[in-house]
């Protein structure tokens, strides 16, 4: 199946909303950084890769915006360790 992530500028978040929840990684910009702050993907809509979607999503972002990446949220952290293409992208 496949799932459209949108870029929610005004509530600085990018998402997926399915069966009226919403899989979603919020984030702040200062200056030439994003700092991913967090990741929350609903019970019901675990285990379908979603939260993987989001982060490249916001990854390819970063990257188009020639921005540096912090993060304090474990599974951006765990998403990074396991794909180097990322790497060069965190501050």
């Amino acid at each position: 199946m496949s799932y459209e992530v949108i870029h929610d500028k005004e509530n600085e978040r990018f998402k997926i909303d399915i069966e009226g929840e919403t899989a979603y990684l919020s984030y702040s910009v200062f200056g030439d950084t994003i700092n991913f702050n967090s990741t929350y993907t609903p019970p019901k809509l675990r285990e379908k890769g979603l939260a993987r979607l989001i982060v490249e999503k916001a990854f390819e972002f970063a990257r188009d915006e020639k921005l540096k990446v912090t993060s304090g949220c474990s599974y951006v952290v765990k998403f990074v360790h396991q794909n180097d293409e990322y790497k060069g992208l965190m501050k």
